[in-house]
């Protein structure tokens, strides 16, 4: 009963009537933190509010500022750490200080499994040795995509306030959310295996790749060792340097290639595809990976390139 309120506290000391007529209840089930609500979910994810078509168009600080840490305490920093992941501050009653990293979009293949549910989705949580909580749900057991709440709380209520960030920003994504911006030929729409097809990886994999999403911002191909990935984010513009060649991609994009160390067969190719500021730029980064070859008679970096002039082929106009 102690944990139950201690949670009680903080939910009725956050200030403000909009706070206390919500219905937080749902988030403050006692709960051990290494078990879920209830059973877990059977069957596929049909809910289309969280497909990775419509986790792709989410502002993920629009939808943590809105919600989950206004329910926490009070927001003290709020910041976009990429397209899909956003980190936020809270200091909650008693000046404890609640840190809030939610991913919208998250790669959840290599997390445990579920143990029971949150808003009809399977609910994983996992507690860190450093005693962090992280708190996902999953939104395509297929893809292994999820969204995913990472909580350091000293006061030892991680993993049930990351249950609240859960429930607040289903709730959110339910109820008209903060999206991203739509500018012409941006790349925070585009599902990222839509822009090569097998034919086209096979020729530099030498086999029949198997497709696998990464997040929502990533895919990557595999044929036995040899693997091919492709991710867009925001960045700084990439420059020709020292440990980088330039090379035409075609369609008047210029590219930049460097084999990521000379004993390794793997090389990387990025290039902005989209400027935004006078610095920063939307990217595409394309590597070749194939930790069993030989670098000098595989030439990844040829690989690579030829991957990402593919890509670029298919890569909407920016103006």
């Amino acid at each position: 009963m102690a944990i139950l309120g201690i949670v009680v506290l903080l939910l009725t000391a956050c200030g403000g009537t909009d706070l206390s007529k919500r219905t937080f209840e749902r988030s403050t089930v006692p709960i051990e933190p290494a078990q879920g609500r209830g059973k877990v979910p059977e069957g596929p994810i049909e809910d289309s509010t969280v497909s990775a078509e419509s986790l792709r168009t989410i502002a993920p600080c629009g939808v943590l500022g809105n919600g989950a840490l206004k329910r926490l305490g009070k927001p003290d920093d709020i910041s976009a750490r990429s397209w899909s992941e956003c980190v936020g501050t809270v200091t909650a009653p008693g000046d404890n200080k609640i840190e809030v990293r939610l991913e919208i979009g998250a790669d959840i293949r290599s997390f445990d499994d579920p143990s029971g549910q949150v808003a009809g989705l399977p609910l994983i949580v996992a507690t860190r040795d450093n005693g962090d909580c992280v708190v996902t749900a999953t939104t395509s057991k297929d893809a292994g995509i999820g969204i995913a709440a990472t909580v350091g709380y000293d006061d030892g209520q991680a993993c049930r306030v990351g249950k609240v960030v859960i429930d607040e920003t289903i709730q959110e994504l339910h109820n008209d959310p903060p999206t991203l911006p739509d500018a012409a030929g941006s790349l925070t729409r585009i599902d990222p295996c839509s822009v090569l097809d097998g034919g086209e990886v096979s020729e530099v994999l030498d086999g029949k790749p198997e497709q696998t999403p990464s997040g929502v911002y990533g895919c990557y191909w595999v044929a036995d060792q040899p693997r091919v990935s492709v991710s867009f984010r925001k960045g700084p513009e990439p420059t020709n340097s020292d440990d980088r060649d330039e090379v035409d991609l075609g369609e008047g994009v210029t590219g930049y290639s460097r084999q990521t160390v000379d004993s390794i067969d793997t090389c990387r190719v990025e290039w902005a595809h989209r400027g935004l500021d006078k610095h920063t730029a939307e990217l595409v980064t394309v590597k070749y990976e194939n930790y069993g070859g030989d670098p000098e008679s595989d030439k990844p970096c040829d690989k690579a390139e030829t991957v990402a002039k593919s890509v670029v082929n298919e890569l909407p106009r920016t103006g």
